[in-house]
């Protein structure tokens, strides 16, 4: 095989860089073998990570053990009005993924969003997702919690995400109230804490108007977070939501 000078200068770059800045799990930090490519987990982390596995409910994705078959919701969505239609993720929210979603999150870790968002590309062939050009759409951080993180986790993935998938990124969603902190609040309290936080800026609803968005997060919980952000989009005129994470908590 003949390689044009473009291959040639691309493989002696990675050469370089794999010699200066070896690469590392983004989990437990060691060192990978020999021709790794960006983003890799290593093996034993790979074999301790825990997939959701169906069967799992169609809204929320929670993986629940037993014999159920065929499409269920889960008791705690049933009869709840989501405004978003389904939410997809790979990976339950233990060990390595979630050792790396903190690494990204509160150590500043940025390098691990292409290790997540590598994680997140599978669940794009989830069948609910096909035939529909999906506009990514980041979870948005308050200005003010924005300046202590330096940067939006949630932004990151779905950069990453968009130039591993072709799919179109905007950050079209502000969070325009400060809220109190969700822990240890009941989802009854949260949707409250949550209520009217987000919101599209008036220049930017012709970019949400009609589309069909597929909100990114790093970790899906109880999914208060998500519906309040879906209810705005659906308020500036998105045709459809669905929410893609890096992982279920």
């Amino acid at each position: 095989m003949s390689w044009n000078l473009s291959e040639k200068w691309n493989a002696a770059r990675r050469a370089l860089l794999g010699m200066l800045y070896p690469p590392v799990c983004p989990a437990c930090k060691n060192w990978l073998r020999k021709h790794a490519e960006p983003g890799d987990f290593c093996e034993p982390c790979r074999e301790i990570m825990v997939p959701v596995e169906p069967p799992f409910c169609e809204v929320c994705a929670e993986p629940f053990a037993g014999a159920i078959t065929g499409v269920f919701t889960c008791s705690n969505c049933h009869g709840l009005d989501h405004a978003y239609e389904f939410a997809v993720c790979r990976w339950l929210s233990r060990g390595p993924v979630r050792e790396a979603v903190h690494r990204l999150k509160y150590n500043r870790v940025r390098a691990v969003r292409l290790a997540l968002a590598r994680l997140m590309v599978p669940a794009l062939d989830d069948v609910r997702l096909a035939g529909t050009s999906w506009l990514l759409v980041p979870v948005p951080l308050h200005p003010r919690k924005l300046r202590l993180r330096t940067y939006n986790q949630s932004s990151e993935l779905a950069r990453a995400l968009a130039r591993l998938t072709g799919l179109e990124c905007r950050h079209v969603l502000r969070r325009i109230r400060w809220t109190d902190s969700q822990a240890g609040l009941d989802r009854a309290d949260r949707l409250k804490n949550l209520r009217g936080a987000f919101a599209v800026p008036r220049g930017a609803l012709k970019q949400v108007a009609g589309r069909a968005v597929l909100l990114i997060d790093d970790v899906l919980t109880t999914g208060t977070t998500a519906h309040e952000c879906a209810l705005a989009l659906k308020k500036a005129g998105a045709a459809r939501v669905a929410v893609l994470t890096a992982a279920r908590g």
